[in-house]
């Protein structure tokens, strides 16, 4: 019985270990933050979340997907904006057509295809189900709803990154929704999120094995795909087999922050929204008052090295989740605030300094 009661408090306490290392770790209460940037950019009003932008590299339009999160009870209809980034003076504008009507928007992609038809794809988080919406880019701008995409493997969709007319990935971050499940998974930093392919046809598991998988996306030559884990604090690159959609021989490198979404710039870089203090923005989420510090690290895909090219922790943007670049133009987005970080005239390009 001694051996017993034994083994028991053992694996107790490397429980509580553990929970108490992941904790500490996530928090980054330990971290010593300096401002990056943050005090030289504007603030552009859009809507309460403006979680995900995707910039269109040909064009300078930015496509901004903002749902008031904080009102999730209620279950609002969020929206996507257009924000020309080749006029200073231009303000964000309502894209969207009346359908969905349930709009709650989380990740979305931009896909252009061979002719140059631009499509958008939206992931959905209706009352019932989790879909992917796909919108044709409408010559001004405006998004026509093409269709909706759902399956049972798209359970807990957090962003996506398209690959062709009707082809994608995406990330399902936890296995678990609610529960006792959902709290173990969290708390004690259970690599259960995964990525998924869809081929255009049928749905599958294509890699796993990630603390709170996030942000997707593919190299500009499409032979990558990259994943974020914001508990994992993780960066995973997966050599991609294009014509069935296989990722293999992934590597790990670890970014130190709370990495969010993905952007790859029109010179090959990542750029990742990151919550340097997750426990800031556990408590953001809750209280508007609470700083939720910022940051943007770029990822040089050559030297697979990391550079923070932007941090916020005074409250000049809140809980920053993306950050995406195009022509000296750093676009940082954010869970709850309101508005973006437009950062203008910053040559971030690879090599430049």
């Amino acid at each position: 019985m001694k051996k017993i009661l034994l083994g028991i408090a053992i694996v107790a306490a490397m429980i509580v270990g553990r929970v108490l290392f992941k904790v500490g770790q996530a928090s980054g209460q330990l971290v010593s933050l300096e401002t990056v940037l943050a005090d030289r950019c504007e603030s552009i009003e859009v809507a309460p979340g403006p979680e995900d932008i995707a910039i269109d590299h040909e064009t300078g339009i930015a496509y901004i997907a903002a749902t008031d999160r904080r009102a999730l009870s209620s279950h609002p209809r969020g929206s996507i904006f257009m924000l020309d980034l080749n006029d200073p003076d231009a303000a964000p504008i309502d894209i969207l057509s009346q359908e969905p009507s349930d709009f709650y928007s989380y990740g979305i992609s931009l896909w252009r295809g061979p002719e140059g038809n631009l499509r958008l794809f939206a992931i959905k988080h209706p009352k019932a189900g989790e879909t992917v919406e796909v919108f044709d880019v409408g010559l001004d701008g405006h998004l026509v709803h093409a269709e909706t995409i759902t399956s049972p493997e798209m359970f807990a969709l957090n962003d996506l990154v398209a690959v062709g007319a009707r082809q994608f990935y995406a990330t399902n971050d936890q296995r678990y929704k609610d529960g006792i499940g959902a709290a173990l998974e969290l708390f004690l930093g259970l690599p259960l999120g995964e990525v998924i392919y869809f081929d255009g046809a049928q749905t599958r598991k294509v890699a796993s094995g990630f603390a709170f998988a996030n942000g997707v996306n593919t190299s500009l030559d499409g032979s990558e795909v990259y994943v974020t884990e914001t508990i994992g604090r993780k960066l995973a690159v997966f050599k991609r087999d294009r014509s069935s959609g296989a990722l293999s021989k992934r590597q790990n490198y670890g970014i130190g922050t709370g990495a969010d979404n993905i952007d790859v710039a029109p010179d090959g870089a990542l750029y990742i929204g990151a919550h340097p203090k997750l426990l800031a923005f556990t408590k953001h989420a809750s209280d508007p008052e609470t700083v939720s510090p910022s940051q943007v690290v770029r990822f040089d895909p050559v030297e697979r090295d990391f550079e923070t090219v932007y941090v916020s922790q005074n409250g000049e943007l809140n809980g920053s989740a993306t950050g995406a670049y195009w022509n000296e133009t750093l676009l940082v987005g954010g869970v709850f605030d309101s508005h973006i970080a437009k950062c203008s005239g910053v040559d971030l390009t690879l090599g430049a300094r």
